[in-house]
């Protein structure tokens, strides 16, 4: 399956929706560049799409986003009544196509007293829905909506399309691979868990499974073992504590999960490329 991912904040945002209907024997038309995503949602009959060299066809219940700076339009007329939605969307921020879901690690960028929690976004290109009359009233709502012509009332359309990725989202979750699935389940263990000195220990008794495969899961989803991450977490957390707080480099270690001040200093200074004190004096 293929995606497109998106790095948040900033979140995507709704520019303006409709609907159609075509009859047997008329096509969509053909359009190219128009710098917005372009969402088609069938709930009846049958739409013959292709962007490029990408052929689908779109059915009730399913839907497709097309690529804002590609061509596309229909390959084949409508056999039949055609009803469908179209949502046009943009983001201002990072995104691009991916062959994959695979979770983000947050950024390592410094920011004076609070870093930004930054996550990602994955869209199907093409999928279906378990619920799809939900999401059709979600959709037409967000339509409805334009109607009102009032602040509120595009604050209103943004939450509800909000919800609508979301819905997107969680669709693809349903979908991913076994190490996809283990290496997230020792992500939030490890991340629920970190100051806990033995958390490492504790996580492979808790999952059940070979430590060499959850290693082989961890470096195939993060690109890293799960002590790697686990120091990392610990590192990136202690960074909040060193700016915000004036707790001594000693306590912040153990407050983290670290067995001791000196292997503390020195898993920073081998990530950070500087030592605690040194980080701490960049925000003094």
């Amino acid at each position: 399956m293929n995606y497109y991912r998106f790095t948040a904040p900033p979140l995507p945002h709704y520019i303006v929706g409709g609907e159609a209907v075509y009859q047997a024997g008329e096509v969509h038309a053909t359009r190219r560049n128009i710098s917005l995503f372009d969402m088609i949602i069938v709930t009846e009959g049958c739409l013959y799409m292709e962007e490029e060299e990408q052929r689908w066809e779109v059915k009730e219940g399913e839907a497709l986003i097309l690529h804002p700076q590609r061509q596309h339009g229909s390959y084949r007329a409508c056999t039949e009544r055609t009803h469908f939605y179209w949502l046009h969307f943009q983001s201002t921020g990072e995104w691009s196509e991916a062959s994959e879901a695979v979770p983000m690690t947050d950024p390592d960028k410094d920011r004076r007293y609070q870093r930004i929690e930054h996550f990602t976004i994955y869209l199907p290109r093409y999928c279906g829905f378990s619920d799809a009359l939900s999401f059709y009233d979600n959709v037409l709502a967000l339509i409805e909506a334009e109607k009102e012509p009032s602040a509120s009332s595009r604050w209103k359309q943004q939450t509800i399309f909000q919800a609508l990725l979301f819905d997107m989202n969680e669709n693809h979750r349903s979908l991913r691979s076994p190490a996809q699935q283990i290496a997230e389940a020792v992500e939030q263990y490890l991340r629920q868990n970190y100051r806990e000195p033995d958390c490492y220990e504790q996580y492979r008794d808790q999952l059940h499974y070979h430590p060499t495969y959850v290693a082989r899961c961890m470096k195939q989803v993060y690109q890293m073992t799960p002590l790697e991450y686990l120091t990392k977490h610990r590192v990136d957390q202690s960074k909040l504590l060193l700016i915000n707080t004036g707790m001594p480099i000693s306590q912040i270690a153990v407050d983290v999960g670290f067995s001791s001040a000196t292997y503390y200093i020195r898993s920073f200074a081998k990530l950070q490329g500087q030592t605690p004190r040194e980080y701490r004096g960049r925000f003094r």
